[in-house]
């Protein structure tokens, strides 16, 4: 074989390596981090739980049957608690970009702000749904949310949407590392970019699903490789590749001797998804999943390697 066949020869090899990586499946490994003794989430009625994760990876979670909300680290020391401001359900918990907690009564009428270091509580009328977002971060706040054409939640059909006293519903999620939102609908995933006012957009931007739905809570999603994680507000998390088609389900189902609903949340400066993962008769355990791709418009580092000797070998020639 000569030396140029021989060169050929190895830049396809490289090619389909390249290709091959591209074409990776999906798949995102449970880790468990640590386990919560059952007894403090004794009370009256199933599990119904609320977690939210901080930029550090300190998890704060409850459920509807207690009255307390735990502030745990990575490890499953308790750092900090604090008492629910009211007596029903929590309807929504998540940090926001100044890891506030911040937390809305089933009634959607008031949203409390909860800084943990200060024991400061504060509350911002719930007048809206946007209100909710603009809340988090500033993201929401640059970008004019009533824009966003949404959809009608019919209370006479609340099994197809997300229970909530507004007539209509966004259901937005905000890449914190690029600032591009997207929307969650029935089968499919709205990219709506950065721009301040909503225009219509592109086929290209719409990301279909039979999974996805007015319900689903998403938790990351990497625009470069058209990746998503979400959770369906029940007990399924998936991880969606709209590029190859692929998907995994953790059933949560099979991790509950009785009847519960789960919860998740995303740890962004440390790229992983963390959520109660499983419990039994004694125990209560969190797990996290790394999140499996890094977004980047550029070529990952094992890449970069394979196009440097592939220029190499082009000027070889």
């Amino acid at each position: 074989m000569t030396r140029k066949n021989s060169a050929y020869t190895v830049i396809v090899a490289l090619l389909f390596c390249v290709t091959a990586q591209a074409q990776e499946m999906c798949g995102f490994k449970q880790n468990p981090l640590f386990k919560i003794t059952r007894s403090k989430f004794v009370g009256a009625g199933p599990f119904n739980f609320r977690l939210a994760v901080d930029s550090e990876c300190r998890i704060a979670i409850t459920s509807c049957n207690i009255s307390w909300i735990y502030l745990f680290d990575k490890k499953g020391n308790l750092i900090d608690s604090v008492k629910c401001p009211f007596k029903e359900c929590i309807r929504l918990m998540e940090f926001d970009e100044f890891d506030r907690l911040q937390i809305a009564d089933n009634n959607e009428r008031i949203i409390y702000k909860v800084n943990f270091q200060r024991d400061v509580l504060d509350s911002i009328p719930y007048d809206k749904p946007e209100d909710w977002y603009h809340a988090l971060n500033h993201f929401y706040n640059f970008y004019n949310i009533s824009s966003i054409p949404t959809y009608y939640c019919s209370p006479d059909y609340p099994q197809d949407n997300y229970k909530t006293r507004f007539m209509c519903s966004f259901n937005l999620y905000t890449n914190y590392n690029t600032g591009i939102m997207y929307q969650a609908q029935h089968n499919v995933i709205k990219r709506l970019g950065t721009k301040k006012n909503y225009e219509p957009v592109r086929k290209r931007d719409l990301w279909f699903s039979n999974f996805v739905s007015n319900r689903s809570k998403i938790l990351f999603i990497d625009d470069y490789t058209r990746r998503a994680i979400y959770f369906d507000r029940s007990l399924k998390l998936y991880c969606e590749d709209f590029v190859n088609e692929t998907f995994d389900i953790y059933d949560c189902s099979l991790h509950a001797p009785e009847a519960a609903q789960f919860d998740f949340s995303t740890c962004y400066k440390q790229q992983l998804i963390v959520g109660v993962s499983g419990f039994d008769k004694e125990f209560i355990e969190l797990s996290s999943w790394k999140v499996p791709y890094v977004e980047s418009p550029h070529v990952s580092r094992g890449n970069w390697l394979l196009v440097l000797s592939f220029e190499f070998i082009v000027l070889s020639l």
